[in-house]
């Protein structure tokens, strides 16, 4: 019944209805009023107010940024019977975001993203989208609440427009490339682009000024050429191309499309199959048995033909290929090769301990993150934050790949241990050993399945 009362509403509005006319406007007004800042009706009963950062001076590789190109804050009102909605975007510096986000956290509006539009942006500015449910008028008073944390200009009165700067683009010629109309704002020619099919949340319609059309702004530069930037508004299946920001150093590097994203996935399954040649290799030096060498090394009182019988023995047992090294002396006074074949396991650990972690980083979010991945929702993260996922699987593999570097260490030690002609270390050594291999494939197992 609210919905279609909602509708009965929106149909009148557009039809003219004079006494519902007059409560829009009053409603409008109130909520301007509490915000500190004057909007205009948009399609759709939508009271849109703009919030230009026109206290900045930002500038890009030498170009000073206008508002309307990319400092252009924005909050949009719907009312729906006693209750409203307002989504929006605000332009914030990097010292502004906290205390913005506070208040509107106590507020009770959310935040649904924070990131960036720009790139290399001297000061540089980040986009706080938010969202709200309520009174209109009350949701205002939170927002300017808000936007006093910031330098946002906020103005009841509004100046005389005056005629916005000409464009010094073919404006004729992107607007048939675009297959629509653009608008001088500020000197900056803009595009809102609709989506072919309705926007949703939560059921509810959401219309283009609320943030649902696709903008694209081009701002001149000089000699018919353009600074260009703009939202796309996507459904899930064609996310796929789109451009992902590739990060060294914790600092931004350079975007790549999200196809290359794989390139990250081939690169964890290069180092995994670099590991596998370095394990088989060291296995070469475990194959040497010390069998026959009785005395530290010297055979003494040995028959001749026992080391060869013995390994035979043991390969065929085993299926192993095992070798009688001539020199029995070096594989009976240290375990070399057993420290190399730990030092292999210990550098798997080091590349599982990455990836485990670069898949916790590029997964975190989704809100105050990266959220570049996906994780399966294996367990519930807490019973006083519900939807958090926490990525249990990843935290494993950490945990066992940090118990085999210790296991490394442990069995480097043994093998240095060894004193002249024998080393009585082996129990340490092979326990460390065996403890590594048990546990890793297990778990690597476990992790790739999760």
């Amino acid at each position: 019944m609210w919905l279609h009362s909602r509708q009965l509403a929106l149909v009148a509005i557009v039809a003219g209805a004079p006494g519902l006319a007059v409560a829009a406007d009053d409603w409008q007004a109130e909520v301007g009023a509490a915000l500190g800042k004057t909007g205009a009706a948009a399609p759709g009963g939508i009271y849109r107010v703009g919030l230009p950062r026109t206290d900045l001076k930002v500038t890009l590789d030498g170009v000073e940024l206008k508002p309307g190109f990319a400092l252009g804050s924005w909050l949009a009102f719907e009312k729906m019977g006693d209750q409203g909605m307002v989504m929006g975007d605000l332009v914030l510096t990097m010292d502004e975001v906290a205390p913005v986000m506070t208040k509107l956290a106590a507020g009770g509006i959310e935040v649904t993203a924070l990131h960036n539009h720009l790139l290399r942006n001297q000061p540089f500015t980040m986009y706080m989208h938010v969202q709200g449910n309520g009174d209109p008028v009350k949701l205002a008073t939170v927002l300017h609440a808000a936007l006093a944390e910031s330098k946002t200009p906020l103005s009841a009165a509004q100046a005389a427009p005056s005629p916005p700067p000409p464009i010094d683009l073919d404006t004729a010629a992107l607007d048939q490339t675009l297959g629509a109309k653009g608008a001088n704002n500020g000197g900056v020619y803009q595009f809102s682009i609709p989506r072919a099919e309705p926007i949703k949340d939560n059921s509810m319609h959401v219309p283009p000024p609320m943030g649902s059309a696709n903008a694209i702004n081009f701002q001149p530069t000089g000699g018919g050429k353009a600074a260009i930037t703009g939202d796309f508004v996507l459904i899930a299946k064609e996310v796929k191309g789109r451009l992902l920001l590739a990060v060294t150093g914790l600092r931004d590097a350079i975007a790549a499309k999200a196809d290359h994203a794989g390139a990250g996935m081939v690169g964890y399954a290069g180092m995994l199959s670099d590991n596998i040649e370095r394990i088989e290799a060291a296995l070469n030096g475990v194959y040497r048995l010390a069998l026959g060498g009785t005395a530290v090394g010297t055979a003494l009182m040995r028959p001749p033909a026992l080391p060869k019988r013995r390994r035979r023995r043991s390969a065929k047992l085993t299926g192993l290929p095992f070798v009688s090294p001539s020199n029995k002396f070096t594989v009976q006074g240290a375990h070399d090769a057993l420290v190399q074949l730990s030092g292999t396991f210990r550098t798997l650990a080091v590349s599982l301990y990455k990836i485990a972690n670069d898949i916790r980083l590029m997964s975190c979010g989704p809100r105050a993150g990266f959220a570049e991945l996906q994780i399966p929702e294996n367990e519930p993260g807490s019973s006083i934050m519900p939807g958090k996922v926490n990525p249990t699987q990843a935290e494993a593999l950490t945990m066992i790949a940090v118990q085999v570097m210790a296991n490394d260490v442990a069995v480097g030690f043994g093998g240095a241990g060894g004193y002249l002609e024998m080393n009585v270390y082996k129990p340490l050594i092979i326990f460390n050993i065996t403890h590594s291999i048990r546990s890793s494939p297990t778990d690597v197992q476990t992790s790739a399945s999760s």
